[in-house]
């Protein structure tokens, strides 16, 4: 795998579900017991979030359709999200970098976004309200 080009389906997973490093870290962590759910606790222990940082990325993850969360355990939320992670992790394990640079652009896309969007609400016209002069 070149370090400049992942697959186009690890890309559309990062992408589309494993879009931070928070959540990249989860299914790393996931990755050590392929297939299996695994307890809340003993997940979040392997890692270094803030629980809160843990519990929306967790719920994130549930959101987008990759895990499934029964009472305490996570786990992947198929047969396919299992394959998913599988290919996620041999990139990770081939070629770090480019998966760090693949979420790192992400992340400046979503900022690009939020900064174009901001500029633009700002020259949305609004209805004067009541207490404005007309002018």
């Amino acid at each position: 795998m070149s370090s400049s080009r992942l697959s186009d389906s690890v890309q559309r997973l990062l992408e589309t579900h494993v879009d931070t490093f928070d959540k990249l870290e989860i299914a790393v962590e996931l990755a050590n017991t392929p297939g299996q759910a695994v307890d809340r606790k003993q997940l979040s222990a392997g890692l270094s979030l803030p629980p809160e940082v843990f519990a929306a990325s967790v719920l994130e993850l549930e959101h987008t359709g990759l895990l499934v969360i029964q009472d305490d355990l996570i786990g992947p939320s198929s047969a396919h999200a299992v394959q998913e992670l599988d290919e996620l992790m041999r990139a990770y394990r081939a070629d770090g970098v480019a998966i760090v640079r693949a979420l790192s652009e992400i992340a400046m896309k979503r900022i690009r976004g939020m900064a174009a969007r901001a500029f633009a609400d700002a020259f949305m016209l609004r209805p004067k309200r009541k207490e404005e002069p007309d002018g």
